[in-house]
């Protein structure tokens, strides 16, 4: 079953605020990011819901049927995972990629770090920005193409410090 926007994960009054502050994009958190991310959210009149929270996509769903149902639906996918934010640049769809960088935001740090930088973040993307990297410290519109390159030595990262099977 879809959501409308008077179902409880998307408030009629949370899109109607996101018009008044010039932006209604609806976000949706992917499952490793704290469940406490959308609430808050919310509570700041921004439509957003996490995997789980949406009867369509249950938690555990695949990254490629995430992506699609955001493209279906005009939502933007907002992750930590470097993996998503390749497959999104690869796929057209728009993503708030939350970079942990050096170390992994704690759950707590990733409320946060959104929260503080939230009229940033919505002032990119009503701007039309395809990916806003969001950094402990600032955040930034990245083109498409740079944002899945740093997403993969991300990960080249995290290969070489793997240990080695065998």
């Amino acid at each position: 079953m879809r959501h409308s926007a008077s179902s409880s994960c998307w408030p009629a009054d949370a899109e109607a605020a996101g018009r008044r502050r010039g932006t209604a994009v609806r976000w949706l958190l992917d499952e490793q990011l704290s469940p406490r991310l959308a609430g808050a959210l919310r509570a700041l009149s921004v439509p957003a819901a996490r995997l789980g929270d949406d009867d369509e996509l249950a938690v555990g769903a695949d990254d490629a049927d995430v992506i699609a149902h955001c493209l279906r639906t005009a939502r933007v996918v907002v992750s930590s995972s470097s993996d998503m934010v390749i497959m999104c640049a690869e796929e057209g769809q728009r993503v708030v990629w939350l970079d942990p960088w050096s170390r992994e935001f704690t759950r707590d740090e990733q409320v946060v770090t959104l929260i503080t930088h939230l009229q940033e973040i919505e002032r990119l993307l009503a701007d039309g920005a395809e990916c806003v990297r969001v950094l402990r410290t600032r955040v930034e519109a990245l083109e498409v193409e740079e944002a899945a390159r740093l997403a993969g030595q991300r990960l080249r990262g995290l290969t070489i410090t793997a240990p080695k099977k065998g």
